[in-house]
């Protein structure tokens, strides 16, 4: 995660500082959990309703799924903020960098980014799934998939 910049070292002293938990996968790895949500000030930015998203869909005959690899990963946190996630581990202290997984307000946030990188393209939406995005104007589905791409790609989202 170092290497990725999703956290970098602290060495000042901080406000906050929390334990670490790491939780092993099942593929081997392992993730980091920090409890920090219960300091946390939600953003509170609705989710759209699954009939809500299920309309959007009405009329479409080709349809993807892709989901965005750590997506929360790709939005970077404001100094200020990233301060706030410093945890502790038997390697040191640091602090997320980038928008920490677990952390109650973070879909609400990923959710929001999402919509106003792709209000400028009205031909998608984005569906109940934060990650699933729809194209109405495609005839297959590897158009749909190129079309989420080089969009996504335009908007700086890997």
């Amino acid at each position: 995660m170092v290497e990725e910049k999703v956290i970098t070292s602290v060495l000042k002293l901080t406000e906050w500082c929390a334990p670490v938990v790491i939780i092993p996968k099942s593929d081997g790895n392992v993730r980091i959990y920090v409890e920090l949500n219960k300091n946390v000030v939600r953003e509170l930015y609705p989710l759209p309703k699954a009939e809500y998203s299920l309309n959007l869909l009405a009329g479409a005959k080709i349809f993807s799924k892709l989901d965005a690899n750590s997506g929360f990963w790709q939005i970077p946190l404001d100094k200020k903020s990233s301060y706030l996630t410093t945890f502790i581990t038997s390697f040191g202290r640091f602090r997320f960098q980038r928008l920490p997984f677990g952390i109650s307000s973070v879909p609400e946030h990923f959710q929001r980014r999402m919509l106003i990188k792709l209000k400028a393209r009205k031909t998608f939406q984005l569906v109940k799934q934060i990650n699933a995005l729809t194209c109405q104007k495609v005839s297959s589905r590897q158009q749909l998939n190129i079309a989420i791409f080089y969009f996504l790609q335009a908007a700086h989202h890997k």
